[in-house]
């Protein structure tokens, strides 16, 4: 009987030992997360909920391949790609904490040019004729990195209409011939001229882009973006423009063509709803 009642004395003074210790192990727990809940709570405000919206604003550079120039003359070469930045509106929906769908609107400088440069003869001279497209893409953004973080990367696809007016209001610089005298050092004069014509130029023409994005949340619900992308039309040429130089000791003709195939790099602050 005695026996019995020690094991049992035993047993009870094991539980209530293992409880006292599973009871300390609960409260320090409790203290921990008091003490750092606000860190491990953290990445989760900068998750973008699904089913709400953002906008904002985009200052983006598009740099275009160079002209194509037919003639293969040492003294003729493509102008230089035009790299002024150009603002641009941005809406989006988020479908998902990782997939959002969006679209902008902003523009596409197209340029087409040339340079013209014989030393010997002292003949330098140029013209690049440039006009704006206007661009609505839609794309699809899905985040690959840094989903729940500050800092995240995603990538994008999508495409639109390019679309301009060339109603025949409007000036048409590199129609037309333009001439102008050289002196030379020993005091003889020499003339040179060019002739520019538009034979083609696209009124509107489809454009696909893909690329990705890094961004990062200043606050929960504004963040800063970095946006790199790959523009590019199954249009062989957004514009064509024969090209005829006579010099004393040149005389060429050519057509250049633009193709749409360029980088378009822009940096926005966006703003969720």
């Amino acid at each position: 009987m005695k026996q019995s009642f020690c094991w049992a004395l035993s047993l009870r003074f094991l539980v209530l030992l293992i409880m006292n210790r599973i009871g300390i192990t609960l409260f320090n727990l409790c203290c921990i997360s008091t003490a750092y809940g606000q860190n491990i709570e953290t990445p989760s405000r900068w998750i973008q909920k699904k089913n709400s919206f953002y906008g904002g604003i985009e200052g983006i550079i598009f740099a275009n391949h160079d002209t194509r120039i037919g003639t293969s003359s040492p003294f003729l070469a493509a102008g230089d790609k035009n790299l002024e930045p150009m603002p641009a509106l941005l809406a989006g929906y988020m479908v998902t904490p990782r997939l959002a769908v969006e679209v902008s609107y902003g523009s596409i400088p197209v340029s087409t040019g040339f340079f013209y440069q014989n030393f010997q003869a002292s003949d330098y001279f140029g013209s690049s004729y440039t006009n704006g497209y206007i661009y609505i893409p839609l794309r699809g953004v899905f985040q690959v990195l840094g989903t729940g973080h500050r800092v995240g990367l995603s990538v994008l696809a999508g495409g639109g209409l390019a679309f301009t007016n060339l109603s025949s209001g409007l000036p048409i610089t590199p129609n037309g011939t333009t001439s102008y005298t050289v002196t030379q050092p020993d005091g003889s004069s020499r003339t040179v001229s060019y002739t520019q014509l538009i034979t083609q130029e696209k009124t509107s023409f489809a454009v696909f882009e893909a690329g990705v994005r890094g961004h990062y949340f200043i606050t929960p619900r504004l963040a800063l973006n970095l946006t790199v992308r790959q523009l590019w039309s199954p249009t062989s040429s957004v514009r064509d423009i024969y090209l005829d130089i006579n010099t004393p000791s040149d005389h060429l003709t050519t057509t250049m063509t633009t193709p749409l195939r360029g980088i378009a790099t822009g940096l926005g602050l966006y703003y969720s709803f």
